[in-house]
């Protein structure tokens, strides 16, 4: 663990949240807890609407890039999961974590635009 995810981890703890490094994580993992926690929360309106919108982003999401709905989906929940720990960290408002998203997006494009297939 770098010495920045200590210190997030830190913080999150203090929070009572459990950070998950990036060594631990594994998408598939994200995503099984998430789909537990949307069926034993299922009667609870406010899952709900997160299933419905959620639905309606995958739907706009696979229709609109070339990939497999599993690496989406495994991209989906990786950001979901930095996006959350940015939100936890600096109370992150909704537009604040859209923005951290499409600058994420124009420094892969900058990768790939100069020919780098560099995954860090």
């Amino acid at each position: 663990m770098t010495q920045s995810e200590n210190a997030i981890a830190e913080t999150l703890a203090g929070q009572g949240l459990r950070a998950i490094t990036h060594d631990e994580f594994v998408p598939q993992h994200a995503i099984d807890a998430t789909r537990e926690q949307c069926r034993r929360y299922a009667a609870e309106r406010h899952v709900q609407v997160l299933m419905k919108h959620g639905g309606t982003i995958a739907d706009a999401v696979a229709q609109t890039v070339d990939l497999p709905p599993r690496q989406i989906a495994e991209v989906l929940a990786t950001v979901g999961g930095l996006i959350g720990t940015v939100g936890a960290l600096y109370d992150a408002t909704a537009m604040q974590a859209a923005e951290l998203m499409q600058c994420a997006a124009v420094a892969l494009d900058d990768r790939a635009q100069a020919g780098s297939d560099d995954r860090r």
